[in-house]
């Protein structure tokens, strides 16, 4: 039973390879001039190619256009927790680039504007996108756990030598992106 299946996938695969072999000789050189020679269309298909079908001016049958609604905010995918995700370092923290802060939807000069006093830019970035991820992505914690955890360590660690209190940047981390 099985060779009788394979019968017709055999005989398919066989006429495949012979239109091949019949275009490719059909399209290969005059070796006499070396020019390409021309292909008849009714050799390799056994019909006449189709006239291009009249352009439709559709205009005049399309409903007007619906009114605009206003945008609301969509709440956070799961793509913007990926993107997160390829942007984190190997430490477990982020920079604050351009596109780590387009990702929050949110600009570079309004995240630096809120980097609080004695805090290196990049602990602010990193604990602004715990707390978004905190805030906004809530419903996707399976997917930023850990990469979280390993945030906020790398935030405790970087601030052990200014004397700041990591719960501290983490609170007004979340403020800001409450408010923004």
């Amino acid at each position: 039973q099985q060779q009788q299946q394979q019968q017709p996938c055999a005989q398919s695969v066989d006429s495949l390879f012979s239109f091949a072999n019949s275009a490719a000789a059909a399209v290969s050189t005059n070796q006499a001039t070396n020019q390409p020679s021309s292909v008849d269309l009714l050799d390799l298909f056994g019909s006449a190619p189709q006239q291009a079908a009249p352009t439709l001016h559709t205009s005049a049958y399309m409903s007007p256009p619906m009114p605009q609604q206003p945008q609301q905010q969509q709440p956070p995918s799961s793509d913007i927790v990926l993107t997160l995700a390829m942007a984190q370092s190997a430490t477990g923290s982020w920079a604050l680039k351009q596109e780590v802060c387009a990702c929050l939807k949110m600009g570079v000069a309004t995240v630096k504007a809120a980097v609080p006093g004695g805090v290196n830019e990049d602990v602010w970035m990193t604990a602004v996108v715990v707390a978004y991820l905190t805030v906004k992505c809530s419903s996707f914690k399976d997917m930023w756990k850990m990469m979280g955890d390993k945030a906020q360590q790398w935030v405790k660690t970087s601030l052990q030598a200014t004397g700041v209190q990591p719960t501290q940047v983490t609170a007004a981390a979340k403020q800001f992106v409450r408010a923004n």
